[in-house]
């Protein structure tokens, strides 16, 4: 039956009697024994009590059986902490690396060509007895990165689950007998040693007793397919070899062009032009620029007094193929002074050689590329005029594609944040044409 909520009927537990019930009230809530002062919260407790101690609780004090261990019988005690720790699953990997067939098209570098031609290196790697392997790493994200290559099975059996360094091997260059002039697209790195072995180098007209160091001097090639900016001038004062020279396939002289008196150095596969000089026949300041040469300069008159520093410097330039820069510091101070051409990657070859004198910063002349970085009276760039600014462009493609040439790209945000800085209006639409571009 229900449980009254103001009284209990219990079964008479005296003398065993079971034929009638007794009434137990309620008081508070709380059902009181009647042989004992035991208290209990519900009728079935209360009965249990009773019938254990069949009628004589009243002479039995266990302590297990009292008020508190009655009322908490229903109760859990179950424990707190201030936060709940969260406990990680692990996940499981779920990359999954390309197949033979995607592994030839990824190391053949195929991807954009038609199926007949991924055939096509599919049946000749076969035929070569060549397969696919992959090259696994992590990027500062660890996201996993794969590189396809190929090889012998029996290679790839030996190479597998070990750790290699990469490197790539070039074919040898065949060696220049004869001629002291070698195209530069054949040996990149000669127009680097031509730079060098000038710097710092004295003109002597010996007719006149002039005498010309070369403080700074950049090189050009001779054919547009080795340089955007090669020497295009077809006038009779121009860089093509003279009748008599001191010396075979070189030889000094003055070029006349629409920008004034050009001092050059020419040879059959590319032409210095000098855009930095001093007189130390005379007390004169330095010339700078290229078209400062007031002096009288010919080939049939001129001697060549090369500097030992930069003869030893230049020899190791020619003899390392591999080299990329005049010298591995200021990269962009290597480039040299343009106008035009930014498109064109031969804009960007540092070919761009100072003297041990002119060796200093502060001593070479300003291109578009290192102008950003002219010292003012101030120290601060908050001062700095509108050229300035747009030479942080140039200065940041220019280290962009001395960084990585096959994907550098300029950051909009700079240009945004230099646009803000301009005070000149014909230079501000510019950087809104610019802007046009992204």
């Amino acid at each position: 039956m229900t449980e009254p909520t103001d009284n209990d009927l219990l079964r008479c537990t005296l003398g065993k009697c079971e034929n009638h019930e007794v009434i137990v009230k309620r008081v508070d809530n709380i059902l009181h024994c009647p042989l004992c002062n035991k208290i209990y919260d519900n009728s079935v407790s209360l009965s249990s009590h009773i019938k254990r101690f069949e009628g004589d609780c009243s002479s039995n004090a266990d302590d297990s059986d009292n008020e508190n261990a009655n009322l908490s019988m229903d109760l859990v005690a179950v424990p707190t902490i201030k936060t709940m720790r969260h406990t990680r699953r692990e996940e499981e990997s779920t990359v999954v690396l390309r197949d033979y067939s995607q592994a030839i098209i990824n190391a053949c570098q195929s991807m954009d060509c038609c199926l007949d031609e991924k055939d096509k290196n599919a049946w000749i790697i076969d035929k070569m007895g060549l397969e696919p392997f992959a090259l696994t790493c992590s990027d500062h994200q660890d996201n996993l990165i794969e590189y396809n290559a190929l090889s012998h099975p029996a290679n790839i059996k030996k190479i597998s689950n070990h750790k290699f360094e990469c490197k790539s091997i070039l074919p040898e260059k065949r060696k220049r007998i004869e001629g002291d002039s070698s195209e530069a697209n054949h040996e990149p790195n000669l127009k680097f040693a031509c730079a060098q072995v000038l710097a710092g180098a004295i003109l002597l007209n010996v007719s006149s007793g002039v005498a010309i160091m070369i403080n700074t001097i950049e090189m050009y090639g001779m054919t547009k397919s080795v340089d955007i900016h090669r020497d295009v001038s077809a006038s009779m004062d121009s860089s093509l070899p003279p009748v008599s020279s001191f010396y075979c396939n070189v030889w000094p002289c003055i070029q006349n062009t629409r920008d004034g008196r050009k001092l050059i150095s020419t040879s059959l596969s590319c032409t210095g032009l000098l855009t930095s000089s001093t007189r130390v026949d005379i007390l004169e300041d330095p010339q700078i620029g290229p078209s400062s040469s007031t002096v009288t300069i010919s080939p049939q008159t001129t001697r060549i007094y090369i500097d030992q520093e930069s003869w030893d410097k230049a020899n190791a330039l020619a003899l390392n193929s591999e080299v990329r820069s005049i010298h591995t510091s200021y990269l962009v101070g290597q480039m040299r002074q343009l106008r035009s051409q930014f498109h064109h990657p031969t804009s960007y070859m540092l070919c761009r050689a100072s003297s041990h004198v002119a060796m200093g910063r502060f001593c070479q002349p300003l291109t578009v590329f290192t102008y950003a970085d002219f010292e003012g009276i101030k120290k601060t760039i908050d001062n700095d005029n509108s050229n300035m600014i747009a030479s942080r462009i140039f200065q940041e493609i220019g280290y962009e594609i001395i960084k990585s040439p096959a994907t550098a790209n300029l950051n909009r945000t700079l240009v945004v944040k230099s646009m803000a800085e301009l005070n000149d209006g014909r230079i501000n639409i510019l950087f809104s044409s610019l802007l046009a571009l992204f």
